[in-house]
């Protein structure tokens, strides 16, 4: 796929997505780890932001429903509520990420035959998961104008430009790791440093923050899954935000919840026919902050049909299902 195929792509895998006619695959049981877990490194920050798609649709959508997807308007939903807009979000965010971040050589891997599996954006970084030739796909990178930087842990890295700047790109057989100088003062270390978060567990953020562990493997592994967390708290009415902006798309954010005194919240979604299923966990600084599972279902599942709330400790995590034409209209 070229640049502009790829954007539209994303676009129509954030369209169709939202309309319910795609279908995102994955149901899972709960207590999963997340996807995107393994490649999340410990700093000293606090914050996480990543989102995961299953590229199968985005590739149905390249070979079918590109054609329109510019012309397709935001989301015109019949119900605001947020457990089906805020997964709907990351469907989008992850979506135009891919679009606008597999370059430099990179776009014949989310072709069918092109062997990634998985996309991630963690913390601004890209990653593809899945089956590649490493050997061929390093010379792709290297003749679009990329120069080979080192080896490090099974990856070549290499140091390349681009129409927003210059980017450090990690590839191996298993994985690919996109890290732009607009995301990273130093993005050779960043590159290194979520292939070493990758390989070993305890380098991961996860290990040294059990809040966030504890959204990490709180869903099912679906389609679509994400994570927004500030170990300072404020993720209600504050900046924190999944990857979209509420007010130009009519989606969701985090912060758009007239809930308070959580860190963090996760979602997993899948999208099929005219059906979503939506999950979304919520980690709370302590046990008094957890409103009443009423005023929680109230808050993000006001019109679902088959709405679960459990709270858990610290953590309450509320599922539903959307379906019908009245999903979205």
């Amino acid at each position: 796929m070229r640049r502009r195929h790829l954007l539209s792509t994303a676009a129509a895998a954030a369209a169709a997505g939202l309309a319910g006619c795609s279908s995102l695959p994955g149901t899972g049981s709960s207590g999963e780890r997340a996807r995107y877990d393994s490649w999340v490194r410990d700093d000293d920050d606090g914050d996480v932001a990543a989102v995961t798609l299953d590229l199968s649709t985005y590739r149905e959508l390249g070979e079918t429903g590109t054609a329109t997807a510019t012309e397709t308007p935001a989301a015109d939903p019949e119900t605001d509520d947020p457990l089906l807009l805020i997964p709907a979000a990351y469907l989008l965010g992850g979506a135009l990420a891919v679009g606008f971040g597999v370059r430099y050589g990179l776009s014949d891997t989310i072709e069918s035959d092109g062997g990634a599996e998985y996309a991630h954006v963690v913390d601004g970084a890209i990653v593809l998961e899945g089956e590649f030739d490493a050997d061929v796909l390093a010379a792709s990178v290297e003749d679009d104008a990329g120069e080979a930087v080192e080896s490090y842990e099974g990856y070549e890295l290499f140091r390349t430009g681009g129409l927003t700047g210059d980017a450090v790109v990690a590839v191996s057989g298993d994985a690919v790791v996109v890290v732009s100088a607009e995301d990273a003062e130093d993005p050779v270390e960043a590159a290194r440093s979520y292939v070493d978060a990758n390989a070993d567990g305890s380098l991961r953020y996860s290990a040294s923050d059990d809040d966030y562990d504890a959204l990490a493997t709180a869903l099912p592994r679906r389609g679509v899954m994400g994570v927004t967390y500030s170990a300072d708290g404020g993720l209600f009415g504050g900046d924190a935000a999944a990857p979209s902006d509420s007010d130009e798309t009519g989606l969701a954010s985090f912060s758009d919840l007239d809930l308070s005194g959580a860190l963090g919240g996760a979602v997993s979604a899948s999208f099929s026919g005219s059906s979503v299923t939506s999950s979304v966990a919520l980690r709370y600084d302590s046990a008094d902050a957890i409103e009443s599972e009423a005023d929680i279902e109230a808050a993000l599942a006001d019109d679902a049909d088959d709405v679960t709330v459990t709270v858990d400790g610290r953590t309450a995590v509320i599922e539903a299902t959307y379906s019908g034409a009245g999903v979205w209209s």
